[in-house]
């Protein structure tokens, strides 16, 4: 039995928030388990682990900050959170049409 089998229901997404609007930039969890689109919000960058993959979405509106952190708090994140540090990290900007970002969600 393959290794992404045998995770495949311990391995539970993950939806995180990275925000400054408090003045310092914060990742905070926004839900586990069922993730739903219209949880992500366009003024904020937010972290998708589904398992198999991180994606990065961009809001539209968030900060410079927001989004020059982005990728290496996603980096950070896997090395804290002991998930391999080989996943793949991807970029989404909000608006863009990506199958497998789309299909990812509950």
């Amino acid at each position: 039995m393959c290794w992404m089998k045998s995770n495949q229901n311990t391995l539970k997404k993950k939806l995180f928030r990275l925000s400054d609007k408090n003045g310092t930039l914060q990742l905070t969890p926004v839900a586990t388990g069922r993730i739903l689109k219209n949880m992500l919000d366009t003024n904020d960058v937010f972290l998708f682990d589904t398992g198999f993959e991180i994606f990065v979405w961009i809001g539209a509106a968030a900060s410079p900050n927001e989004r020059k952190a982005s990728i290496g708090e996603a980096q950070n994140y896997l090395k804290s959170s002991g998930r391999p540090v080989y996943l793949p990290i991807s970029k989404i900007q909000e608006k863009s049409q990506i199958p497998t970002f789309d299909s990812a969600f509950d």
